[in-house]
């Protein structure tokens, strides 16, 4: 059954520099509608399901990649919006980077598409 469920899921990705926070929502709907082979609010194809919010800070990119492969293991089992917070000090303007993933899978016995979300930050 595993499996089967890898061959269905997809995962989108989409990531900015200095990006307004607004443009993080928008740019993940966005995701999940594309996931789901529909024009944005078309269609309520993209649904988004969290069991929870996990919110991970770390101060360095090794410490998030391992975070997010745990995560994306628990997509399946779990569903959640998970957001890993790097808190890297700037010698410029203050900014937000952000990299967008929306992994995307059919359950066995539905026929919507479900998404969970990971937030890089």
């Amino acid at each position: 059954m595993a499996e089967a469920l890898e061959r269905e899921a997809r995962k989108l990705t989409w990531s900015g520099q200095a990006v307004d926070i607004g443009q993080i929502d928008s740019e993940l709907v966005r995701l999940r509608y594309q996931a789901a082979g529909v024009e944005a609010g078309r269609e309520l194809f993209a649904i988004r399901t969290s069991l929870f919010n996990l919110i991970v800070y770390t101060s360095d990119r090794e410490a998030a990649r391992d975070a997010m492969e745990v995560i994306t293991g628990m997509a399946h089992h779990h569903p959640s919006r998970a957001i890993v917070v790097i808190a890297e000090p700037s010698d410029g303007e203050s900014r937000i980077d952000a990299e967008l993933a929306a992994h995307c899978h059919v359950n066995p016995g539905l026929e919507q598409q479900v998404c969970c979300e990971e937030l890089s930050l």
